[in-house]
């Protein structure tokens, strides 16, 4: 893998997105719920408490919520479809605020689809959608430019106000070690194609044994992590992650976790030898007999603590000097 040293240090985005978080996913939410987090303010009336340029700042990471699988180009169709779409008012002014000319033209032009008075209810919204109005929003999200794009844009506006580069310096440190690692994982999937989630394709299992070591463990842990947290160690056997359970048995005994390797080992043993690690015999293997297989599988989900596994991911990622800082 390609400059490795990268992944060492957090991108000032995803410093600007953390430290924004809080405010940002409650307004894309319940913006207008008073919530103790804000002092029994509603989100809205909180944000309008922030300093002017952490206002705007916010504002504009409204329209990256979201943002963790692929760029799909459906990011302004989504954002008005959702009830996101209640808040284009702000972020269009944000973005004229922040010089984002174009950007603010953009989502001015967008608004303007839904009729001379933009419908801020998010059910009157919908009721525009058609195929039409898709289209239109495809070609104005070619307009508005790439994901990328709009992130280089918000780091050049951070670094060139020097009120909001200080509060960038100070909240580094206080990104969670929990958001360090998420990205950390993003970087390690989008490397092995697994599109930022935690799904492995099989044509890439080749690419594992050129990353180093460490590496290596946590992408196992990681994807195994993902499916137990989604639906249990039954998911994992299920899905194509399953087919790194021999990698896992062995990974998890190296980073500590005895016991979770003897349940994924028990969970082997159910099938017949030699341990099927492709996916469709796997799954047939499953479900023969009365679903013998699968329903043992399901009885044992609850053995695994995916909490557990994520705290041996960080001490790991700690401990080998990768955590981003």
């Amino acid at each position: 893998m390609h400059d490795l040293e990268r992944l060492k240090t957090l991108p000032l985005f995803e410093v600007i997105r953390w430290s924004t978080g809080r405010h940002v996913s409650m307004l894309t939410h319940q913006p207008h719920q008073a919530d103790p987090r804000f002092d029994g303010a509603t989100p809205l009336a909180a944000v309008d408490k922030l300093a002017p340029e952490l206002r705007s700042l916010t504002w504009l990471m409204v329209l990256t919520h979201g943002w963790v699988l692929p760029d799909q180009g459906r990011d302004l169709y989504d954002f008005f479809y959702f009830q996101s779409g209640d808040l284009a008012p702000q972020v269009r002014d944000a973005l004229k605020e922040a010089a984002f000319a174009e950007q603010s033209q953009v989502l001015s032009e967008t608004m303007a689809l839904f009729g001379p008075s933009y419908p801020i209810a998010h059910d009157k919204r919908e009721t525009y959608f058609s195929d039409r109005l898709k289209r239109k929003l495809s070609a104005l999200n070619n307009k508005f430019g790439s994901r990328s794009d709009y992130r280089a844009a918000v780091e050049t506006y951070v670094r060139r106000n020097p009120k909001l580069l200080q509060w960038a310096l100070d909240a580094r440190p206080r990104v969670s070690e929990n958001a360090r690692l998420m990205w950390l994982m993003e970087q390690l999937y989008l490397y092995l194609d697994a599109g930022g989630t935690a799904s492995l394709p099989e044509s890439k299992l080749s690419a594992l044994p050129k990353l180093p070591r460490a590496y290596r463990q946590l992408v196992y842990l990681g994807l195994f992590w993902g499916e137990v947290f989604n639906g249990g160690i039954e998911q994992f056997f299920f899905n194509s992650d399953g087919d790194i359970a021999p990698e896992v048995a062995r990974t998890l005994p190296e980073v500590g976790l005895n016991k979770e390797a003897e349940i994924v080992k028990q969970c082997m043993d159910l099938f017949p030898p030699p341990y099927p690690v492709q996916r469709n015999l796997r799954r047939d293997l499953m479900f023969r007999n009365g679903d013998a297989i699968d329903k043992k599988l399901h009885g044992m989900s609850d053995l695994v603590d995916s909490v557990v596994i994520r705290r041996a991911m960080i001490d790991l990622a700690k401990r080998e000097g990768l955590l981003p800082q």
